[in-house]
C-alpha cells in the first residue's frame, strides 16, 4: 500500500514537469510571430527655437507622442529599444536598453525610454540650444529570441533653424 501511494506522488510531480515542458516547446514554437510598428505622432517639422527643453515638454505634454503597436501570439515579448539621432546626415550617438518584457497591444511610450534628450543634450550649449541644422531621430524595437518577428522603427526629421 505504502508503495502504491509513493509511486502516486512521483507521478504527479513527473507529469506536471512533462506538461510544463511540453507546453513551453509548443507555445515557444507558436509565438514566434510579431508584426508592429513604433510611429511618432505629430512630429514636429521645424524646433523654432532650438530649445532641446522645448522638445522634450513637447513629448511630455503630449503634442507628440511616441506608440508602439505590436500583435503577438505570447502573452509578452521582450524588447530591446535603439535609439540613433543624426545632424545632417552625420550620427551624433546612438543608445539602447537592456530587454524588457512588454505586453501586445498599442502604447504611449514616454520620450525617456528612448535615450534621444541625452544624446543631444551633448551637443547642445549651455543652455540646451542646440546648433542650427537638420537633425534625425530613429527609435527602434528589437524583439529579443523571436526570429518572424518585425516592428517597424520610426524616424522624426526636423530643422533648427538660424539664429
Amino acid at each position: 500500500m505504502t508503495a502504491i501511494i509513493i509511486r502516486s506522488f512521483l507521478v504527479v510531480p513527473v507529469l506536471l514537469i512533462a506538461s510544463l515542458v511540453c507546453g513551453g516547446v509548443v507555445h515557444t514554437a507558436h509565438a514566434q510571430e510579431v508584426e508592429g510598428a513604433v510611429r511618432i505622432d505629430n512630429p514636429p517639422e521645424v524646433l523654432e527655437s532650438g530649445s532641446l527643453l522645448d522638445l522634450f515638454a513637447a513629448f511630455r505634454e503630449g503634442k507628440h507622442q511616441i506608440r508602439l503597436e505590436f500583435e503577438s501570439d505570447a502573452p509578452f515579448v521582450p524588447v530591446q529599444f535603439q535609439t540613433v539621432v543624426r545632424k545632417d546626415g552625420k550620427t551624433l550617438g546612438r543608445a539602447s536598453r537592456d530587454p524588457m518584457p512588454y505586453f501586445p497591444g498599442d502604447m504611449l511610450m514616454c520620450p525617456e525610454a528612448f535615450d534621444f534628450v541625452p544624446i543631444m543634450r551633448r551637443y547642445a550649449d549651455a543652455r540646451g540650444q542646440l546648433p542650427a541644422g537638420r537633425y534625425g531621430i530613429v527609435i527602434s524595437v528589437i524583439v529579443e529570441g523571436m526570429e518572424n518577428a518585425q516592428i517597424e522603427p520610426a524616424e522624426m526629421q526636423f530643422t533648427v533653424p538660424k539664429r
